[in-house]
C-alpha cells in the first residue's frame, strides 16, 4: 500500500461507526474525539487495549476511508479531569472543481 511505501506506521486499532443501520464511510470527528479521549483516560477499556500495543498520546485510528491521527490533551487539576483540546490530523480530498466569476 502507499502507506507502507511512505514509511508511515499502520494504525494500531480500527474503528467502524454505525449510523442509521449502515457502516459510516469514515470515522466522524465526534466519534474519533471520543475514542481518543477514552484512550487518554487512565483505566478506561480503550486505554488498556492501546497501552498493550503502544502509546495513547497520539491515537491513530484506521477507518474505511483511511487513517486519522488524534491528539487528546487530557489534564488532571485538583483531582478533576479537564479536556482543553483534542487535535486532529487527517487527509483532505477535493470536493469541488470549477470556475468562480466575481462581478466588478
Amino acid at each position: 500500500s502507499s502507506l507502507l511505501r511512505q514509511g508511515l506506521p499502520l494504525p494500531r486499532r480500527n474503528a467502524r461507526v454505525i449510523s442509521v443501520f449502515k457502516c459510516h464511510k469514515a470515522c466522524p470527528l465526534t466519534s474519533a474525539s471520543a475514542i481518543s479521549v477514552a484512550a487518554a483516560m487512565k483505566g478506561s477499556v480503550v486505554e488498556k487495549v492501546l497501552l498493550s500495543t503502544g502509546t495513547t498520546e497520539r491515537v491513530r485510528i484506521g477507518h474505511p476511508s483511511g487513517i486519522m491521527t488524534m491528539v487528546p490533551e487530557l489534564k488532571e487539576e485538583n483531582g478533576e479531569l479537564k479536556l482543553p483540546s483534542v487535535g486532529v490530523q487527517r487527509t483532505a480530498r477535493r470536493i469541488m472543481d470549477g470556475t468562480l466569476y466575481i462581478r466588478k
